[in-house]
């Protein structure tokens, strides 16, 4: 089978099981390791929209993190999106994970994101996982 169709493939079965996250991310790991194909960028992003509909934070995170060993190029939109979700379900500190992983990989998240990462980790009581990230995005001059 060629590359093509089998991305094709399973962009249809994404688009039809849109509510059923464990198909997509078991489809989404069968692509990567088995006919090692490198997913497209928006691909992800809508796997990572249907998991944000189910509410499956930690499993969207995971997912990234998987890609991510793997050396496969997430883009800034997966990051932010991930962040954005984790921030939605009160996950501060999954989010400032997240964000440093994010950092490490050269991206900067926007300011209010940071502003609202900071604070809720803050309010959550993680003040020295706060303090390293303001450091973070201090030494980056942003």
């Amino acid at each position: 089978m060629c590359a093509g169709f089998i991305q094709f493939r399973f962009y249809n079965r994404c688009t039809l099981s849109y509510r059923k996250t464990q198909n997509i991310e078991e489809l989404m790991k069968e692509m990567v390791s088995k006919f090692r194909l490198t997913p497209r960028k928006e691909l992800v992003v809508k796997v990572l929209k249907s998991m944000q509909a189910n509410k499956d934070v930690h499993k969207a995170v995971e997912m990234v993190i998987s890609l991510e060993e793997i050396d496969i190029q997430i883009g800034f939109e997966s990051y932010e999106f991930v962040v954005e979700t984790c921030l939605e379900s009160s996950l501060f500190v999954l989010a400032g994970k997240v964000i440093m992983r994010m950092t490490n990989r050269g991206f900067i998240s926007y300011i209010k994101v940071r502003q609202k990462v900071f604070d809720g980790l803050a309010a959550v009581g993680e003040l020295e996982f706060a303090y390293i990230l303001k450091k973070k995005f201090t030494e980056l001059n942003s």
